[in-house]
């Protein structure tokens, strides 16, 4: 199960949990969001890439997604930070980003490859 599963586990439901890995707005979004509220744009606007990191680590898989698509809809990818968003999607398995950047590196190849932002990428091993 995941980590949200267990904040819900029966032997706790009495006892008052603690959660200070995140800040407690985006707590609220994400409580909002599992009883059925949305949240608003300004909301997305301020928000979207710490609800997107709450829902992945705590098992919101909807959550992730509808956050993912707002970033993607919103972010506007540049050269000056297609990398750092491609590392980004790689690293919180945001199918829909890495796409996103993906696209724009095939589109705009030459310009990308010549940038100094592609020459500092960590080889894989």
């Amino acid at each position: 199960g995941s980590m949200f599963d267990s904040l819900c586990d029966d032997k706790i439901k009495s006892s008052p949990v603690n959660v200070s890995d995140m800040d407690p707005r985006v707590f609220r979004h994400m409580l909002h969001y599992v009883y059925g509220g949305h949240m608003s744009s300004s909301e997305w606007k301020d928000h979207a890439k710490d609800v997107l990191e709450s829902a992945d680590k705590y098992g919101l898989k909807h959550l992730k997604i509808e956050a993912e698509a707002w970033h993607v809809e919103h972010l506007k990818i540049r050269l000056n930070n297609v990398i750092d968003t491609l590392i980004y999607a790689e690293s919180n398995n945001c199918f829909l980003l890495k796409e996103a950047a993906i696209d724009f590196i095939v589109t705009n190849a030459d310009e990308v490859l010549a940038s100094d932002s592609f020459k500092t990428i960590p080889e894989s091993k």
